[in-house]
């Protein structure tokens, strides 16, 4: 039986939701990956990499406690201090 406005999805919409979804999932699991990765880096190796970043940028060693240097500093997955303020 032929329904004159029906309209049935052609191959090229069904390609196209299914690279959206391709997409979509790769992202996400970069995403992911990212995450489990910086998780890695343990407290240590992130004190490390701040005092070392805040000797390039500023100039001085830092001799701030652990504790307050992580309140005040973070650094980012590519290596770029962050100085939180509140």
């Amino acid at each position: 039986m032929y329904l004159p406005n029906t309209r049935i999805p052609s191959l090229s919409h069904f390609v196209c939701h299914a690279f959206i979804v391709l997409f979509l999932t790769l992202w996400i699991m970069e995403s992911q990956t990212l995450i489990i990765d910086n998780a890695a880096i343990s407290k240590n190796e992130r004190l490390v990499q701040i005092r070392k970043k805040i000797k390039d940028v500023f100039g001085w060693e830092c001799t701030m406690n652990e504790d307050m240097l992580v309140k005040c500093y973070s650094i980012t997955i590519d290596g770029e201090l962050v100085m939180i303020l509140k």
